[in-house]
């Protein structure tokens, strides 16, 4: 949570990043911080049938910007 529910700020350091893809289709996501020379894996799942997936990153994120 942040100052502003629109400016994509957050202190919440427990994240899970969702989307959508082709279903069945195998979905990773990475994550690079300030302190991370190469983008990092944190997760990976697979669309559901309508294309939904969700990951959980296993470990608390780092302060400072994130690009997921």
């Amino acid at each position: 949570t942040g100052s502003s529910g629109s400016d994509r700020i957050t202190y919440d350091t427990s994240l899970a990043v969702s989307g959508t893809a082709e279903a069945g289709s195998a979905v990773t996501v990475y994550r690079q911080g300030p302190a991370d020379p190469a983008p990092v894996s944190v997760g990976t799942a697979t669309a559901d049938g309508g294309g939904a997936w969700s990951v959980a990153l296993p470990a608390a994120v780092p302060a400072g910007v994130q690009r997921f």
